[in-house]
């Protein structure tokens, strides 16, 4: 399969849509001789700061020698980041590689009636690769909820992990924080060690304990406010944990509560999986991510953060209070419809000495004209922009004019379409 063949396919699986259930890739991965059976997993679901902890808790199994994978979404620039092995995002020719292998069972399916849809086959094709190479430890990041989610199909888990829940995805999680807890609760597994912060939300907590005791399941929660010797800086958080100096090198003071969650998760799969949890911590510092607070230029500052629901709003408002608060700031975003998207841009743009709402070309993607208009409600300065790339043109041109700084915020596919062509790691 070449490249543009490779396009092909996945154009067609993401003609299918979302489809919750895991009959299909199920019955895809048995095909495949169950690759997912081989691996010891750290399994990571909630509402927001997965990505942050798996990459983190992934950084630390490499340090420690591990061979380790990683299985994240979605993606800032490239499909390739989905899947990373031994350190390195899977290339062109292994991710063709894999779908030639994958192909003609996905194509079964298809003739049954059923075939699987994107994300399904990027679970495939990440535990294809791993088996490829030879990866015994991996650490996977749910799509969305848990017990439906395509990710969820190992019957053994050392650890799972449950991040900060609140509500996202209502019309498939639930409209309460307790429902959409149960959907999450369904990645765990009997005699698993269940992470979560002890700052859990109060009602995802009471879901969390009955089903960690129903499991027979070791229950472990972190506390963020044991965390000693903070240091917020925009690009890094430092903190001393039980006896250990985390260094999570992401901006943010939620990255302390992510980096709490990704220690405690590496020490428990230490005890489980018999590898040097010292060298594990230590290795934290390594992981990298775009789009959690990145600074991504220097002239103008620009800040890229991926955040699209009430909580991760309020989360980024804390970081711009605490680091950008020193100088004009120059917003660009850009929601999906199917989001609280209200609440998100009013709580970013009422910190904006202008607003620059933007639409990528992405189906869900909300119209820029209600973007602003949201955004009117409480800043007086409010642009509508016809992409996500001309946008941060602007903002970054106003920046630099003013000695400001421009913070590109929203959801994924809009932070991805502004930096195409302009910035890429």
């Amino acid at each position: 399969m070449t490249p543009a063949e490779f396009c092909s396919f996945i154009a067609r699986t993401r003609a299918l849509g979302s489809r919750p259930g895991l009959s299909r890739v199920r019955a895809l991965l048995a095909a495949l001789g169950n690759p997912q059976e081989r691996l010891h997993v750290v399994h990571i679901t909630g509402t927001n700061g997965k990505g942050s902890c798996a990459a983190a808790v992934y950084a630390g199994l490499l340090s420690a020698g591990l061979s380790a994978g990683a299985f994240m979404s979605p993606e800032i620039f490239r499909i390739n980041e989905r899947i990373s092995a031994a350190g390195e995002d899977i290339s062109d020719a292994d991710l063709c590689a894999a779908a030639d292998e994958v192909l003609p069972h996905w194509q079964a399916l298809e003739s049954a009636g059923d075939p699987p849809t994107e994300f399904e086959l990027f679970v495939a094709l990440a535990l294809v690769h791993f088996r490829r190479r030879g990866i015994t430890h991996a650490v996977m990041e749910v799509g969305m909820g848990g017990r439906g989610d395509a990710t969820n199909v190992f019957s053994v888990t050392e650890v799972c992990v449950l991040t900060p829940i609140s509500l996202d995805h209502s019309a498939f999680l639930g409209t309460s924080v307790s429902a959409v807890a149960e959907e999450k609760c369904g990645i765990l597994r009997q005699g698993c060690s269940v992470v979560t912060p002890a700052d859990q939300h109060p009602e995802a907590l009471a879901v969390i304990r009955r089903e960690a005791d129903r499991l027979g399941a070791r229950l472990v929660l972190p506390d963020p406010k044991l965390a000693e010797n903070v240091l917020f800086l925009p690009q890094r958080t430092e903190f001393d944990f039980e006896g250990h100096h985390i260094i999570m090198p992401f901006g943010g003071d939620f990255q302390r509560q992510n980096g709490v969650i990704a220690a405690a998760a590496l020490t428990e799969f230490a005890k489980r999986c018999e590898f040097d949890v010292k060298t594990a911590l230590s290795g934290i510092k390594n992981a990298r991510l775009t789009g959690r607070f990145s600074r991504i230029s220097e002239h103008p500052e620009i800040y890229a953060d991926a955040g699209h629901n009430p909580a991760a709003a309020e989360a980024l408002i804390r970081a711009v209070e605490r680091h950008l608060s020193d100088r004009p700031l120059y917003a660009v975003m850009g929601m999906y419809r199917d989001k609280d998207y209200a609440a998100c841009i009013r709580r970013v743009a009422e910190k904006c000495t202008a607003f620059y709402a933007v639409q990528s070309d992405n189906p869900r993607a909300l119209s820029a004209d209600l973007v602003a208009e949201e955004a009117r409600s409480v800043c007086q300065e409010v642009h509508v922009l016809p992409d996500p790339g001309a946008g941060l043109r602007a903002a970054a041109a106003a920046a630099k004019t003013s000695g400001g700084r421009v913070l590109l915020c929203g959801s994924f596919g809009h932070i991805s379409r502004a930096l195409e062509g302009i910035y890429e790691p």
